[in-house]
């Protein structure tokens, strides 16, 4: 089985001339953490993500340290300021532009082990171009294998 058997193409992402704010937006709206970034040819320039930009406000403090933070202090008191600065930065400044990606033919198998190595929840799909075609996620991987495993046993059982 290969990534285009079960990848997503309608994928959310954002241009890497938008703002910030925009791609805030984008988050909010689609309640995604996380999007490719696209240049004016649907290539694949970068990803970005709440990390990204939390690490930008947040300068010197680990991502579990921002969450306590942000779920218990005053926020305002924390940022002093830092948020307005980030939110008028374009999105290629905060991305992170060496980005790993598959192919549509790609075995599921290699995706797999890809997503491991690096603990990636996602893999954006490009094609020969580097336009991009799909995203395949953890989940689809995980429900084809399990799929596969109900199958056989199913098979194994009603024999």
């Amino acid at each position: 089985m290969t990534v285009k058997d079960l990848m997503t193409k309608d994928v959310y992402t954002i241009k890497d001339t938008d703002k910030v704010i925009d791609l805030l937006r984008l988050f909010e709206r689609k309640k995604i953490t996380g999007a490719p970034v696209v240049d004016n040819c649907n290539r694949l320039v970068g990803i970005i993500t709440v990390g990204d930009i939390l690490g930008r406000i947040y300068k010197p403090v680990p991502l579990f340290d921002i969450m306590y933070y942000v779920a218990v202090l005053d926020t305002d008191a924390i940022v002093n300021g830092e948020i307005y600065d980030v939110l008028g930065k374009l999105v290629s400044e905060l991305m992170t532009r060496k980005v790993i990606t598959v192919s549509e033919d790609t075995e599921f198998a290699d995706v797999a082990k890809i997503m491991s190595r690096h603990r990636f929840k996602k893999l954006p799909v490009v094609d020969s171009s580097n336009k991009l075609i799909g995203v395949i996620s953890r989940g689809e991987i995980v429900r084809y294998f399990i799929s596969k495993y109900l199958d056989k046993n199913t098979k194994a059982t009603t024999e």
